[in-house]
Protein backbone atom coordinates (compact mmCIF):
# COMPACT_ATOMS: atom_id res chain seq x y z
CA UNK A 1 0.00 0.00 0.00
CA UNK A 2 2.56 2.52 0.71
CA UNK A 3 4.94 2.32 -1.98
CA UNK A 4 1.50 2.40 -4.22
CA UNK A 5 0.89 6.00 -2.47
CA UNK A 6 4.66 6.66 -3.32
CA UNK A 7 4.28 5.96 -7.43
CA UNK A 8 0.83 7.90 -7.36
CA UNK A 9 2.83 10.68 -5.33
CA UNK A 10 6.33 10.61 -7.95
CA UNK A 11 3.76 10.26 -10.94
CA UNK A 12 2.31 13.57 -10.11
CA UNK A 13 6.22 15.26 -9.88
CA UNK A 14 6.25 18.41 -12.76
CA UNK A 15 8.54 18.16 -15.41
CA UNK A 16 11.78 19.51 -14.83
CA UNK A 17 11.28 22.75 -17.58
CA UNK A 18 7.63 23.16 -15.24
CA UNK A 19 9.93 22.92 -11.93
CA UNK A 20 12.36 25.91 -13.03
CA UNK A 21 10.21 28.01 -14.71
CA UNK A 22 7.61 27.60 -10.99
CA UNK A 23 11.01 27.96 -8.95
CA UNK A 24 12.34 30.71 -11.50
CA UNK A 25 15.58 29.43 -12.15
CA UNK A 26 15.83 29.98 -15.68
CA UNK A 27 15.90 27.98 -19.19
CA UNK A 28 18.44 25.35 -19.56
CA UNK A 29 21.52 26.40 -20.41
CA UNK A 30 21.74 29.35 -18.17
CA UNK A 31 24.36 30.52 -16.48
CA UNK A 32 21.57 31.09 -13.72
CA UNK A 33 20.95 27.32 -14.14
CA UNK A 34 24.19 25.59 -14.51
CA UNK A 35 25.05 27.88 -11.25
CA UNK A 36 22.10 26.04 -9.37
CA UNK A 37 22.76 23.11 -10.59
CA UNK A 38 26.64 23.10 -9.57
CA UNK A 39 25.24 24.53 -6.21
CA UNK A 40 23.10 21.68 -5.47
CA UNK A 41 25.13 19.11 -7.23
CA UNK A 42 27.99 20.02 -4.23
CA UNK A 43 25.86 20.73 -1.24
CA UNK A 44 24.12 17.03 -1.92
CA UNK A 45 27.60 16.11 -2.29
CA UNK A 46 29.10 17.24 0.95
CA UNK A 47 25.92 16.94 2.92
CA UNK A 48 25.73 14.76 6.24
CA UNK A 49 23.37 13.79 7.87
CA UNK A 50 22.40 13.06 11.54
CA UNK A 51 22.40 9.20 10.84
CA UNK A 52 25.72 9.75 8.83
CA UNK A 53 24.38 9.12 5.61
CA UNK A 54 25.65 11.03 2.26
CA UNK A 55 23.18 13.33 0.13
CA UNK A 56 24.12 11.36 -2.82
CA UNK A 57 23.45 8.62 -1.32
CA UNK A 58 19.80 9.32 -0.94
CA UNK A 59 17.86 7.96 -3.39
CA UNK A 60 15.34 5.34 -2.47
CA UNK A 61 12.02 7.46 -2.83
CA UNK A 62 10.62 4.02 -0.97
CA UNK A 63 12.37 4.53 1.93
CA UNK A 64 11.30 6.46 5.11
CA UNK A 65 14.40 6.72 6.26
CA UNK A 66 15.59 8.29 2.98
CA UNK A 67 12.50 10.89 2.36
CA UNK A 68 12.95 12.13 6.22
CA UNK A 69 16.66 12.61 5.10
CA UNK A 70 16.00 14.31 2.05
CA UNK A 71 13.56 16.64 3.92
CA UNK A 72 16.25 17.54 6.16
CA UNK A 73 19.02 17.97 3.15
CA UNK A 74 16.41 20.32 1.39
CA UNK A 75 15.90 22.16 4.60
CA UNK A 76 19.87 22.42 4.84
CA UNK A 77 20.40 23.76 1.43
CA UNK A 78 17.52 26.38 1.44
CA UNK A 79 18.75 27.54 4.61
CA UNK A 80 22.29 28.23 3.10
CA UNK A 81 21.03 29.14 -0.37
CA UNK A 82 17.63 29.90 -0.63
CA UNK A 83 18.31 34.00 0.01
CA UNK A 84 20.77 33.32 -2.99
CA UNK A 85 18.13 31.83 -5.71
CA UNK A 86 14.96 33.79 -4.33
CA UNK A 87 16.35 37.25 -2.88
CA UNK A 88 13.68 39.37 -2.17
CA UNK A 89 14.36 41.40 -5.20
CA UNK A 90 12.56 38.84 -7.38
CA UNK A 91 9.37 39.19 -8.37
CA UNK A 92 8.08 35.68 -8.55
CA UNK A 93 9.68 34.06 -5.36
CA UNK A 94 11.34 35.74 -2.33
CA UNK A 95 12.97 32.95 -0.12
CA UNK A 96 12.38 35.67 3.27
CA UNK A 97 9.20 35.87 2.66
CA UNK A 98 8.29 32.64 1.32
CA UNK A 99 10.25 29.93 3.54
CA UNK A 100 7.85 29.08 6.21
CA UNK A 101 5.11 28.27 3.81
Amino acid sequence: MESEKIERFVARLPRIRTLRKELDIGEKGSARVQTFNDTLRLFRRNYKGPTGRRGLDLQNWRSEDDREELVRLVDGFLEQHGSRFWPDSRPNIQYSKQRAL
